[in-house]
């Protein structure tokens, strides 16, 4: 019988506040849901590890993200 390969997604996110442990568990499901249906994997062969870093160690569009803001965790 062949074994399932895992299918890992990081999910980096800026540590500092963020999102709390229920809206990541609601994304987290999303993006499984996405892939089986989308990409037809199985679905425990899916995982998503979601990975805090400071601002400074997240690259996009060529900047540093800023870390979260007091509001912004508050918010989230």
């Amino acid at each position: 019988m062949p074994r399932d390969v895992g299918k890992g997604l990081p999910a980096d996110r800026n540590r500092g506040g963020g999102r709390s442990a229920e809206k990541r568990l609601a994304l987290g499901r999303a993006i499984v849901d996405i892939c089986v249906e989308l990409l037809g994997v199985p679905r425990r062969t899916v995982m998503v590890e979601f990975t805090p870093h400071p601002g400074e160690e997240i690259l996009r569009d060529g900047n540093w993200v800023a870390d979260w803001t007091p509001a912004e965790a508050v918010a989230g």
